[in-house]
């Protein structure tokens, strides 16, 4: 005896997983970028705290966003992300991208200056989850140039290789041992 019935046919979309994530540092948070793989995909972005396993939705978005400022941060914490793509219909989503793990560190605040007679002296507040800080230096309308490195407990630094008479800019700027 055989048997003929109707045939049941099942469509499935596949989407590509989005490429080339990158997590970067701004003055006012972390940037991500990514790179379209398919034209009709969104992407979900999500974030966790480096050691937690739970990820959290940061953010759903259409197919034409491949960039997206995470501004929710603090001095300090390592953040992770990862990133998906959704087909349009979001019936089917790609696995998780490659994770990207990124420290955010607050801007150097309060940076004060002070001729002394060894030279410039240089004071700013300490900035949670600094390793180091580097004091850069210019002339009115030069580039910036390094002028030292000093450790996490250090909050002030006396440029003695400044000349008499000469204006000079100063910038500190907060660093992980990974920058």
């Amino acid at each position: 005896e055989s048997y003929i019935g109707e045939e049941n046919t099942v469509s499935a979309t596949y989407v590509n997983m989005p490429s080339e994530l990158s997590a970067s540092l701004t003055a006012t948070g972390i940037s991500l970028s990514w790179k379209i793989t398919d034209d009709l995909t969104n992407f979900i972005i999500y974030k966790r705290v480096k050691g937690q396993s739970e990820w959290s939705v940061l953010k759903d978005t259409s197919s034409e966003v491949t960039t997206y400022l995470d501004t929710d941060v603090s001095s300090g914490v390592t953040y992770e992300y990862a990133i998906k793509s959704v087909s349009e219909d979001g019936t089917f989503e790609s696995a998780l991208s490659e994770i990207k793990s990124v420290v955010f560190l607050s801007k150097v605040a309060n940076i004060k200056l002070k001729t002394t007679v060894d030279g410039v002296k240089i004071s700013w507040s300490k900035v949670t989850g600094a390793e180091n800080y580097v004091i850069y230096r210019r002339l009115e309308n030069g580039t910036w140039e390094a002028v030292a490195t000093v450790n996490k407990n250090t909050t002030s630094y006396t440029d003695k290789t400044a000349e008499s008479g000469k204006t000079y800019l100063y910038t500190v700027r907060a660093m992980t041992d990974g920058w």
